[in-house]
């Protein structure tokens, strides 16, 4: 980061053109989208250049909004306003862009990001695994706002399952509230991880879908397994019973990547190789960081708790109001 002090948000643009001029070819299945990583972590100039080339070049911005008690405390802290309500005034929320969790999104928040045409990555995994939150699905659902699952990287969710994120999207609104009629069915469920996550990434009616036109990107699942023994519904199987174990084959935009349980573009065995080689680089790493981390730590601990307990007073304060 000390080497990085002298960027200048135009220098961050012309160094994400580039990016996007590298990647971003037509029928490629690699793309790169706008990240930046939160918005209290950028500055109002860079987040507004950084819409300015999404929208110059159609491209999509993904960024972590409200996940946790403390960015929701911090945003008003920062801004006088939620963070969701700064990217609004900003002019930075719009139908190219998904928010990542939006754990603690108000129903103002949500109505902007309806009105807008936000999208929403929901993480329910990550979410739990990092202490955030049950996000307010139901809610979003409710507004028409359009909702994509999401794993979240390896150091938020072990596991990268999407069946596994189904299922707990499905069985976390259970616990949330107790009207019944809103729980979100696995039809729902299992449409937020197709279709749901095709619009988010601007690629809707060519992959999340079975359709004459579409992309031949396929999971074929084997039928004979016990998550399917016996079949109902077939998206209540596959959102509460299966867990990924009875993928056989899988094809990506035609070309058969997975057959019979074997990945076809890669040496297994050789793989595992190379994890065990970079696991032992990392442990090394991670442990220099970790004494670099000791020093910091007792200010984040204070800020953390500082910021749960001003939650507290702002949501008892809303509960009296």
């Amino acid at each position: 980061m000390d080497q990085l002090s002298g960027f200048t948000p135009d220098d961050w643009i012309a160094f994400l053109r580039e990016c996007l001029t590298t990647w971003n070819k037509p029928g490629s299945l690699t793309r790169f989208v706008l990240g930046p990583s939160a918005p209290q972590r950028c500055t109002d100039p860079l987040l507004l250049k950084i819409k300015a080339l999404s929208e110059e070049t159609s491209s999509i911005i993904i960024t972590h909004t409200l996940e946790t008690k403390v960015q929701r405390v911090t945003g008003t802290l920062f801004y006088g306003k939620s963070v969701i309500g700064h990217l609004h005034d900003l002019g930075v929320l719009g139908k190219n862009v998904g928010l990542i969790r939006c754990v603690w999104a108000s129903e103002h928040d949500l109505d902007r990001i309806a009105a807008t045409g936000t999208s929403i990555v929901h993480c329910p995994v990550s979410n739990l695994k990092l202490g955030s939150g049950i996000a307010p699905l139901e809610t979003m659902l409710r507004k028409g706002i359009n909702v994509g699952l999401g794993t979240d990287n390896t150091s938020c969710n072990d596991s990268q399952n999407l069946f596994e994120v189904m299922k707990f999207a499905a069985l976390l609104p259970k616990i949330a509230h107790e009207a019944f009629s809103e729980w979100p069915d696995a039809k729902r469920i299992f449409s937020l991880a197709t279709a749901g996550g095709a619009k988010i990434a601007q690629m809707a009616g060519h992959v999340g879908t079975l359709a004459p036109g579409a992309r031949a990107d396929l999971a074929i699942l084997d039928l004979k397994t016990p998550a399917f023994l016996p079949v109902g519904s077939v998206e209540r199987n596959l959102v509460y019973s299966e867990n990924g174990s009875s993928v056989e084959t899988v094809i990506v935009d035609g070309r058969i990547v997975m057959k019979e349980n074997s990945m076809l573009p890669v040496n297994e065995d050789d793989l595992y190789l190379e994890i065990k080689e970079a696991s032992a680089r990392l442990k090394r790493e991670h442990h220099s960081v970790y004494e670099k981390a000791e020093e910091i730590y007792p200010y984040f601990k204070e800020a953390y708790f500082r910021c749960h307990q001003d939650f507290k007073k702002m949501s008892e304060g809303a509960v009296r109001r």
